[in-house]
Parts: structure tokens; sequence; C-alpha cells
């Protein structure tokens, strides 16, 4: 299994890569802010009209994890079949929005909402233009056979 490596991600590993990230996330800022700011943040992580205005370390941590949580999701949208570059759209899209301090907050949903769209986005079965499959299918007649194979108890 290639779990976080490879040019697509499965739904099962694109969550618990989320999940370890923030993990990391939290404990970076731990340990190079001294404590931690309660706080929620659901879009990006580093939005440009902060910088300056947080220390530098900050902007670091935040920009470095927002670039390993885009492979992520890149990799996701490979797995469905689509382009990658939808996700630089959306966060140049984001990052619009945030310049507009009454969009800041539609910026935030937007982002969760996008976060969803790839925990529900289906993915193509069997390999695409992007990759073997990583569930293992070689084509959606393997994955119906093996349906039918386990529908009938073989």
């Amino acid at each position: 299994m290639n779990m976080w490596w490879g040019p697509r991600l499965r739904r099962t590993d694109f969550v618990f890569a989320v999940f370890t990230i923030n993990l990391a996330w939290v404990a970076a800022l731990y340990f190079a802010l001294g404590g931690l700011s309660l706080m929620l943040q659901l879009g990006p992580r580093s939005v440009f009209t902060r910088w300056g205005t947080e220390p530098l370390e900050l902007s670091a941590i935040n920009f470095a994890f927002d670039l390993v949580l885009a492979s992520l999701a890149w990799r996701r949208l490979q797995d469905a079949n689509l382009p990658g570059w939808y996700l630089v759209a959306a966060i140049i899209l984001l990052w619009l929005m945030a310049l507009v301090p009454a969009l800041s907050i539609a910026a935030s949903v937007a982002a969760l909402v996008g976060l969803l769209a790839l925990l529900f986005l289906p993915p193509s079965v069997g390999p695409n233009r992007f990759g073997k499959d990583p569930r293992g299918w070689k084509s959606p007649e393997h994955q119906a056979e093996q349906k039918e194979r386990l529908a009938k108890g073989e």
C-alpha cells in the first residue's frame, strides 16, 4: 500500500493524513510558540493578509503545513480523475475572498465545504490517467466481478 505517496490518495488515507497533519501542526505551534492559541482555523492557515502581523515562525509553520495539505488534496482530486489544477484555482479564489473583510467568513465556510467535498468525492475505479487504483482494482469490471463473487459467498 502506498498510503501517502503516489499520484492517487484514497479517502480513508486522506482522512488519516489530514488528522495526522493537523496534530503535527498543533505540536509544531506548541513547540515554536511555547503555547497554543485556541482558535478554529477552517481555511488556509497562511493567508497573506496576516503576513507581517504574526510572528515569522507562525507564518512559516502555517505555510509549510498548507503545502502538505495542498499536496494531499491534489492527489485526492487525482483519485477522482480530476486535475489537481482545480485546487490551485480554489486556493486563489479563497485568498482573494480573504482580502475582502466581509468575505473572510465566507472563505472559511467555502474551505470547509471544499474539504468535505474531497471527503465525499467518489474515486474512479481502476487505473486512470494519473495512475493505478490504490485500492487494487484493475477495472470496473474487476470490481463488479469481486462484488458478485462476495454476494455468492465464494
